[in-house]
């Protein structure tokens, strides 16, 4: 085995495993692309463009991953997280995009650099995430911060952590708000009022009140606006049945996270189940 490969097997082994989600076909292609023994003509593409730097920290960030002791299901989470940000950084590449040039990469004199923070940092909230469908977009995050150099260590932090905090559905909330023109939400609250003028709540499933939920939450966080009908005292009433689907607008770290993690890459089928429960019959 060559010096090269030594390099290499943390990371592949991780890459390897990973497949139980990523697939065996992408797998083949990362291994190859960060310069395996069995490159040819196509291998290292990452390792000659990129830069050693981010191919640096890729392989001293799996090496310490895989020493560390995490069960298989979390290996496997790891390695897929890592195969789908080295794919999409392969990706971003052969779009001729430019990864930043700023000290991003720059170990400090104290500190260690941005990039392995926030590196470390997804494939820390990729072990621990049982969501699974979300570690595609955890890679693609992690990646796309890469090539973006008006997005500092500290903004870096906070749309990892923004991210990592969302729930999948969240996820697909964000892309349905983003593309809300292409569905036919619900224009009205789910309140109603009878002859008297007495407030009365509709008929809302379960399901339904889930969904709104998780609405609620995003708002909290501040990455969704709701414009709530029904005022009391003038101030908006923050209950769930006071949501106007179609009125939803996304905040600008929303919108940042949409863009930075590829929402739009969701499954057709997971954006229309949850629009199914935020439209009228």
């Amino acid at each position: 085995m060559s010096e090269q490969d030594n390099k290499n097997e943390p990371i592949n082994e991780l890459i390897a495993v990973g497949s139980e989600i990523t697939g065996g076909t992408l797998v083949t292609a990362i291994i190859l692309a960060l310069g395996g023994a069995a490159a040819g003509p196509h291998g290292a593409i990452l390792t000659s463009v990129a830069t050693p730097t981010i191919v640096y920290f890729l392989k001293k960030l799996g090496a310490e991953v895989k020493n560390r002791f995490l069960s298989h299901r979390e290996e496997v989470r790891v390695g897929a997280t890592l195969t789908f940000a080295i794919s999409k950084i392969q990706e971003n590449l052969d779009n001729g995009k430019q990864i930043r040039q700023d000290d991003f990469f720059k170990k400090g004199v104290q500190n260690r650099s941005a990039a392995e923070e926030v590196f470390e940092g997804v494939l820390i909230a990729s072990q621990r995430e049982h969501e699974e469908k979300k570690l595609r977009f955890y890679g693609n995050l992690v990646a796309n911060i890469a090539f973006h150099p008006e997005i500092n260590r500290a903004q870096a932090n906070v749309l990892l952590r923004l991210g990592s905090s969302l729930s999948y559905t969240q996820m697909c909330l964000l892309g349905l708000i983003v593309n809300k023109d292409k569905y036919k939400l619900r224009q009205q609250n789910y309140i109603s009022k009878d002859e008297q003028g007495k407030i009365q709540v509709l008929n809302i499933k379960l399901e339904q009140t889930f969904a709104l939920q998780e609405i609620y939450d995003l708002y909290i966080k501040r990455i969704l606006e709701i414009n709530m009908s029904g005022l009391i005292f003038g101030k908006p009433i923050a209950d769930l049945e006071y949501i106007t689907p179609q009125n939803l607008t996304i905040k600008e770290i929303g919108l940042q996270l949409y863009n930075l993690m590829e929402l739009s890459d969701i499954p057709k089928e997971d954006f229309d189940s949850i629009s199914q429960l935020l439209s009228d019959p």
